[in-house]
């Protein structure tokens, strides 16, 4: 794929087309720190579906990053967002869990921009972020009570985030921020507007480049940005949209620590990569440049807004794809393993809704293919000489990758009945899973590519195919609130949800150990064909209290996870290796609120209880069990808590929070213990010229606390030692300065 160039040429046509969409201008205000929680951070009387959360509370929320839009959620209750630095211009597969679900984007999490799935993460590659915090007007979080016409992906049993962009603005004008913090944090944005042009036609363009240095050893980030979108009024019935994003970032990889380090965190806590090499292979592997990716990715769509008297059509054709590159040391054997990630998908959403008996009638079909998902199509093991170079040894994988197919009808009605309001919907999930076949490269010594190896290869290799297979579910959902009197707020429901499995870890454990395998009678057929989509029951319960300058949230949750996806450890074949035939239940409470102290000041606060255990232990392919039963999943604390206040005083704001995570565990079987932590952060921010000149001031971690973030497990492993531990972020700053004209 020429994505580089493709991005540019596209993001070009973006600026100078004439189609667009019907959106009346959306923009960025100034934070009004006095209003209270509901409406600074997230609208709790929206249903209980979905919480919106505001660009500017949202910029406020994803402090010292300017770019990671996950961040906005974690004072959301049974959310914990964890990043290995400060910034996060890149996220990987475990930064975000959600009532005990990993929010990996492959997976479990919905992630869509205007309601359009967007790049994944795949080849355990990080993935950048396509959307500049300048440029989001608000983002929809849904958690449990997914509806049908929302959470479209690879998976939703941890939640659907959509982001919403400031769309071009009526009047010329522009925006340009720019920041520096520690770690040499650098960000540069610019955002220009056209202005209506002939009353019809709008556009903007934006751009930012950012880096910073690793917090730890040696290494630095990079990530650089482009968004365009075009707007067209073609008829006062028909609005055509298009919108486009290129992110390209280049990233040295932070080291974990293995658990054994955990309990030494003081004297552990920079540990890292090598900075030098030493002409020793097996030490020289654990070099900090040997340890790294770099990614190009982009995301277009197309979406036509007509109507046809009393019937909304919204038809939103679109394209995502990368192309990257991620370089592994293996201390083991002393060598570098290269892993080409290329993704390419197509896909279309046709929306619809009609006016019936005063409520309305919803439905459409989402339909996606996607090209060369996991596993990779090439990996090349690489030697390292005595002078630190790098020679070519071996390929490590080779395979031919069908598409995926993604299809999904859907339908829902939703009305209000006097004080009641209803949400009901269908969805049918279609997944064509794709067939593989691995080659042979045994006796290949010369570093080739992926066409040249694929026609030098002798052939199949033995036992590396499987065959195209289907899977489908149906998932209901339905939503029922009930407001008693002005103060008084109660409802529930109950949705179905889904989560894709992942296949790329199954076939590389199976093509590195094919031979224990087929000794002990199993095929890769065999366990490819046990791989089915988990599910959810989620059940919820709330009741909302308000009077005047209070209010306060409890709500109880219920989940009932089927065909759990698992990564065990079989002592017969002494591997670990993929599974998705456990069941697990989760239920807990959440209780968030706010109270207006005064003109000035604001409290806000949530906390949470989440019991999220194995229902029975794990059989093993060898008919053997793995003890996990009654145990934590790992990851997940049973309680956590968020507390902080807002404080304005006319042109100056200051807004700290504190965040509360429990204890955890690193693995299934609860033996690798992780303490809570509590850090807390500050923002501030003065108002230099309204709508003008504003300056900021964002801490992190001020207390400078030592404390274990992100648990890599591995997807659930159950394994004891399998498991990967990072470092939290240390204090850090960011001083900011944003310019509107």
């Amino acid at each position: 794929m020429k994505i580089k160039s493709y991005s540019l040429i596209l993001m070009g046509l973006l600026c100078s087309s004439s189609f667009a969409d019907e959106t009346k201008n959306i923009q960025l205000e100034l934070i009004e720190i006095k209003d209270s929680l509901e409406n600074y951070f997230f609208n709790l009387d929206e249903n209980t579906q979905t919480k919106t959360i505001s660009g500017d509370a949202a910029a406020v929320l994803q402090g010292t990053s300017s770019s990671n839009y996950f961040k906005s959620l974690q004072l959301l209750p049974s959310v914990n967002v964890e990043t290995q630095d400060a910034y996060a211009l890149t996220v990987d597969q475990n930064m975000l869990r959600v009532r005990g679900q990993l929010g990996d984007t492959f997976s479990k999490l919905s992630t869509t921009i205007e309601g359009i799935p967007f790049g994944v993460n795949v080849g355990n590659g990080g993935t950048g972020l396509l959307v500049d915090k300048e440029n989001l007007s608000s983002l929809d979080f849904t958690t449990g009570l997914t509806p049908s016409n929302k959470g479209f992906g690879l998976g939703t049993t941890s939640g659907a985030l959509d982001l919403k962009i400031v769309k071009p603005k009526d009047d010329f004008g522009g925006m340009l921020s720019i920041a520096g913090g520690s770690d040499h944090y650098k960000k540069a944005f610019l955002r220009l507007d056209s202005g209506k042009i002939n009353d019809k036609v709008g556009f903007f363009i934006s751009a930012s480049d950012m880096e910073n240095d690793k917090w730890k050893g040696e290494g630095e980030i990079k990530r650089k940005n482009l968004n365009a979108m075009t707007t067209i009024d073609v008829t006062d019935e028909t609005q055509i949209e298009l919108f486009g994003a290129y992110n390209t970032f280049d990233r040295h990889e932070y080291k974990p620590l293995t658990y054994d380090e955990t309990k030494s965190l003081s004297s552990n806590y920079s540990k890292d990569y090598n900075s030098t090499l030493t002409g020793v292979a097996k030490t020289d592997a654990m070099y900090y440049d040997y340890n790294k990716q770099d990614f190009d990715e982009y995301f277009y769509y197309i979406a036509l807004n007509t109507h046809a008297n009393d019937l909304k059509i919204r038809l939103k054709p679109y394209t995502f794809g990368s192309e990257g590159t991620r370089y592994i040391g293996n201390a083991t054997n002393g060598t570098v393993t290269k892993m080409t990630i290329e993704q390419e998908a197509y896909g279309a959403n046709l929306d619809l809704d009609y006016p019936l008996a005063g409520g309305k009638l919803y439905g459409g079909w989402w339909y996606q293919q996607m090209e060369s998902t996991p596993p990779p199509k090439i990996q090349k093991v690489y030697s390292i000489q005595s002078d630190g170079s790098l020679k070519f040894k071996s390929y490590g994988m080779l395979t031919d990758i069908d598409d995926r197919m993604s299809n999904s009808p859907y339908i829902g009605y939703d009305k209000t009945v006097n004080n009641t309001y209803f949400n009901v919907g269908l969805r049918y999930m279609m997944f064509d899973f794709p067939a593989v076949t691995g080659y042979n490269t045994t006796g290949m010594t010369t570093d080739l590519s992926y066409d040249e190896a694929i026609a030098a290869s002798s052939g199949i290799k033995s036992g590396m195919k499987v065959d195209e297979s289907s899977s489908d579910v149906l998932l209901p959902s339905l939503v029922i609130e009930q407001k008693l009197n002005p103060n008084w707020k109660v409802g529930g429901g109950y949705a179905k949800n889904f989560a894709n499995p992942w296949q790329g870890p199954l076939w590389s454990v199976y093509n590195s150990n094919t031979s224990k395998f087929q000794a002990a009678g199993i095929t890769l057929q065999d366990l490819w064909d046990e791989l089915k989509l988990e599910t959810s029951n989620n059940f919820e319960l709330f009741a909302k209290y308000s009077y005047e300058n209070f209010l306060l949230k409890n709500t109880l949750f219920y989940g009932d996870y089927k065909n759990k996806q698992v990564t065990v450890y079989d002592p017969n074949l002494d591997l670990s290796y993929y599974k998705s035939d456990s069941n697990a239940t989760s239920m807990g409470a959440e209780i968030e609120g706010s109270y207006n102290l005064n003109q000035t000041a604001t409290l806000f606060a949530s906390t949470y209880y989440n019991k999220f255990e194995f229902d029975d232990d794990i059989l093993l392919a060898t008919n053997t069990y793995l003890k996990s039963k009654g145990n934590q999943i790992p990851d997940v604390a049973k309680f956590g808590a968020k507390l902080g206040v807002n404080l304005d005083f006319d042109k100056f704001s200051v807004t700290p929070i504190a965040r509360y995570i429990g204890k955890r565990y690193g693995d299934a079987e609860n033996t690798e213990k992780v303490n809570g932590y509590t850090v807390f952060d500050l923002n501030t921010k003065y108002v230099v010229q309204k709508d003008k000149v504003e300056l900021s001031l964002a801490l992190q971690n001020i207390f400078d606390k030592k404390y274990i973030g992100i648990v890599k497990n591995s997807l659930d492993d159950t394994r004891t030692g399998a498991t990967d531990y990072y470092q939290g972020a240390p204090f850090s700053a960011v001083f900011s300065m944003i310019v509107k004209f």
